[in-house]
């Protein structure tokens, strides 16, 4: 049976916070679903062989047992999808909400203007303010607010706009917070003001265009959310079964991000993910032949989290052993010391050579 999708558009395939299942969109009436992932995975080939390109909204999927983690899970549909040649992209689910609503919206600003989403849930509301670039909106702040429906929507207007303009606001209801919403399209009417009763649906041919223009042309950024970390990354040394962090990652870091940490030689082991699932984490042995090492956490534009070593060594203290080699009748141990770094050359078979338990290399 032929199960392919044929598609000259983005196909978008998205996880579900009321169930287990991965479900298609490819602008027909009907998505397709998957319960089973390693299912999903074996016939990638088959089912995106005659599209454009794959948008993976899946973050927030939970994979079970089958894969130990969401971040296992989305390495082994990259790896499939790259050996296979078929484009994708993965994004979060904050920011494929927000680029919808803002196609949606129809909006259309210069650089350097603003937009307010107000995102109406229950009691609060959570305002999230983006900076419109040449690369696409940058989100710059999220605040939580609590609002009483009670007082004076004046009130509440000015908490949550406080001392912002934005050129536009686009307010978001729930299922859950019908009357939350009732106040607040009193309290922000304006002329700027967008409001969604709901989130809009991705299933959309005109949310399917935008996307597709964008991936074809990285310069059309109209509606385009650039992309930040969805996770809180971290980089961290294990000693003695204890995890210590030596860097962290929080939200709102836009993506592509590379930062590095130097250390000494450590004899511990490394370990690199992302706090909110303790199963991404892996553990890697860190570099021995060094003095110091230099250690980058990177992070690429689909979230994907790696590490890179970079081994430093001291040009001098590596000269050591031949300077003390060349002094005939010198047997007697010596301790070499260069920035924080020591060593100590003991004389063996012959000739001076580096304590392997002491900074040796």
């Amino acid at each position: 049976m032929d199960i392919s999708i044929k598609s000259n558009k983005v196909v978008i395939v998205q996880s579900c916070d009321a169930d287990d299942n991965l479900y298609i969109y490819s602008g027909e009436s009907k998505s397709i679903k998957y319960n089973d992932t390693k299912k999903f995975i074996k016939d990638i080939p088959m089912l995106f062989k005659n599209v454009k390109v794959v948008l993976f909204n899946i973050f927030r999927y939970n994979p079970k047992n089958e894969f130990k983690s969401n971040l296992h899970f989305c390495e082994a549909i990259k790896a499939k999808m790259d050996e296979h040649n078929i484009r994708h992209y993965f994004d979060s689910v904050k920011n494929v909400t927000h680029s919808l609503l803002f196609s949606n919206s129809k909006i259309s600003i210069k650089t350097r203007n603003k937009v307010l989403v107000v995102v109406a849930v229950i009691e609060t509301v959570q305002l999230l303010e983006y900076e419109y670039t040449e690369n696409g909106y940058k989100e710059t702040a999220i605040i939580n607010l609590s609002i009483n429906i009670q007082e004076d929507p004046k009130i509440a207007k000015e908490k949550i706009l406080c001392s912002r303009n934005p050129k536009k606001i686009i307010l978001v209801g729930n299922q859950d917070g019908k009357e939350l919403m009732k106040f607040l399209k009193i309290a922000l009417k304006s002329d700027n003001l967008i409001a969604f009763d709901y989130p809009p649906s991705c299933n959309s041919q005109s949310f399917f265009d935008e996307w597709t223009k964008w991936f074809m042309d990285k310069t059309f950024t109209k509606y385009f959310v650039m992309p930040s970390n969805t996770r809180t990354y971290i980089l961290g040394s294990k000693i003695d079964g204890r995890n210590y962090s030596l860097i962290t990652l929080d939200s709102l870091q836009i993506l592509p991000f590379s930062t590095d940490i130097t250390l000494r030689k450590l004899k511990e082991d490394l370990f690199y993910g992302y706090i909110e699932e303790d199963q991404s984490c892996r553990l890697i042995s860190s570099e021995q032949k060094c003095h110091r090492n230099q250690i980058f956490l990177e992070i690429d534009a689909e979230n994907f989290v790696s590490i890179r070593q970079n081994p430093i060594i001291f040009p001098k203290i590596k000269e050591l052993l031949k300077q003390l080699n060349e002094r005939k009748g010198c047997e007697i141990p010596v301790i070499g010391i260069m920035q924080n770094i020591s060593v100590i050359c003991v004389y063996k078979n012959g000739g001076y050579q580096f304590l392997d338990s002491w900074n040796g290399i």
